[in-house]
């Protein structure tokens, strides 16, 4: 579309969420009527359409209008359309509509003396949008962690500004700071774990047998928990001595990696440190392919016995 072709077809856009948002006010709007526009929204809506929606309506009434609507149908959605109103949220929080918003409206709602309605409503109907995100885990919303930052420092002592969304407001606040609780927990478990890849220094000496004649099926001794492996460690700040060196000192590691999970499992079961499921009569029905994923599932029929735990 060129720049006419924008104006005219952001201007038909605008008339009909005027026209709902009338009939927002006067309580007569269908949810028939909702689900039509945010489904026409969900088939138009691409990077390239945000930015032509966002540059034209630069005055927040517009914005407001806009915002208002997605926040309507939130409210109005019968459970067959949930799909629709996740995939019409994703497409807004993905985009760079909200952010645009925050960054030229921000300023102007903490410094200005007098009351701006219109700003008001339309950070309230922002901070659904991006409560609803939260609370439904979409994509994305790592990437808001600043803009929250800003709207919370910003509008934290601005009351005047908030009447209508207090609550709201209450609640992405309370989310902003769990978050970023957990990122310290994170941060501190992080720091305490200690770095032992260079520690390690494994066997000395020539290895005990070839690596080409180990099985990949561990013997019983090797599930003892006081077993020892022959293990070397890999070469970080010099060279193998050839090829030879490198396979066997990485198929040992790598072979390691899966029999020690297995060891310390049966340990544990042993010791009576972990319960397991016991399963008697287990029957393989058929192998087939995850599409999606190309991975292969076993399909099982498990016939559950009366004494399911062993220790």
């Amino acid at each position: 579309m060129d720049g006419n072709q924008n104006g005219s077809s952001l201007e038909v856009i605008y008339d009909q969420i005027e026209e709902i948002c009338d009939e927002l006010d006067a309580e007569i709007i269908s949810a028939e009527k909702l689900l039509n526009f945010v489904q026409y929204l969900k088939a138009v809506w691409n990077e390239t359409f945000s930015n032509i929606l966002l540059h034209p309506w630069t005055e927040p009434k517009k914005l407001t209008n806009f915002l208002r609507i997605i926040v309507a149908f939130k409210h109005n959605y019968a459970s067959e359309e949930r799909h629709t109103l996740l995939e019409v949220f994703d497409k807004i929080l993905k985009s760079d509509l909200l952010k645009t918003i925050i960054a030229e409206n921000i300023s102007i709602m903490a410094e200005i003396k007098m009351k701006d309605r219109i700003r008001a409503k339309l950070f309230h109907y922002l901070i659904e949008i991006l409560l609803f995100g939260y609370e439904n885990h979409l994509t994305k919303m790592d990437d808001y962690e600043s803009d929250v930052h800003k709207i919370i420092s910003a509008l934290k002592f601005k009351d005047v500004f908030l009447e209508m969304t207090k609550e709201k407001f209450a609640q992405l606040e309370k989310i902003y700071i769990d978050l970023q609780n957990l990122e310290s927990q994170k941060a501190k478990k992080k720091a305490k774990v200690p770095f032992r890849n260079r520690i390690f220094t494994g066997n000395k000496g020539l290895p005990p047998e070839n690596y080409r004649f180990l099985s990949l099926i561990p013997s019983p001794e090797e599930l003892k928990i006081n077993f020892q492996p022959y293990l070397r460690s890999a070469k970080i700040d010099e060279p193998y001595f050839d090829s030879e060196h490198y396979l066997d000192v990485h198929f040992r590691l790598l072979r390691e990696d899966l029999i020690s999970p297995l060891r310390s499992g049966i340990e544990e079961i042993k010791t009576g440190k972990t319960r397991m499921h016991l399963y008697k009569s287990v029957k393989f029905l058929e192998l087939a392919l995850h599409l999606p994923s190309g991975e292969y599932i076993h399909y099982v029929k498990i016939h559950v016995c009366s004494f399911l735990y062993i220790q």
